[in-house]
């Protein structure tokens, strides 16, 4: 039961930031809400501008998102 949690809280925070990647429509929304969680300026132009697909970019995001 606790690999079962642990495993469904994974993916639920993970379907999170790619709402929240998805939301942000924008090459510039997303440049200024990176800037907001206090990534680099080239790393979040870098990543604003990524060609990746929302689930491929949360695994990106994960290292940015607390779990706060």
């Amino acid at each position: 039961m606790k690999e079962l949690l642990r495993k469904t809280d994974e993916w639920a925070r993970r379907r999170i930031r790619a709402v929240y990647w998805k939301q942000w429509k924008k090459i510039k929304t997303k440049y200024r809400m990176l800037k907001a969680l206090g990534l680099e300026d080239w790393k979040a132009k870098e990543l604003a501008n990524s060609r990746k697909g929302y689930w491929k970019m949360t695994k990106v995001l994960n290292q940015i998102f607390k779990k706060k």
